[in-house]
């Protein structure tokens, strides 16, 4: 109950926190996304997921036309340095 599920595309991280951009059809849905609390879910390699529990604290416009955010998150437990290199390791 009040879970919703969102796929976005990772942008930036960090041992403090992440950003994703999504696409929201409604501006003022974008920003009752603020102060939420979030569970940040990546796979890495070997289907093993990194879960990282965080806060909303930004949501900003990138592309009006598309209707694309980049949703920013503070962690509420920094990640180890290994598990950022791990995500790192996915993209390069």
């Amino acid at each position: 109950t009040g879970k919703r599920v969102f796929h976005g595309e990772m942008i930036d991280i960090s041992r403090g926190g992440l950003s994703f951009t999504i696409r929201i059809s409604k501006k003022e849905s974008a920003h009752l996304l603020l102060g939420r609390q979030i569970v940040s879910e990546i796979t890495l390699k070997g289907k093993q997921v990194l879960e990282c529990l965080g806060l909303i604290m930004g949501v900003t416009c990138q592309h009006e036309m598309l209707k694309e955010y980049s949703v920013h998150i503070k962690f509420y437990q920094e990640l180890k340095q290994h598990q950022v290199t791990d995500v790192l390791n996915l993209v390069l």
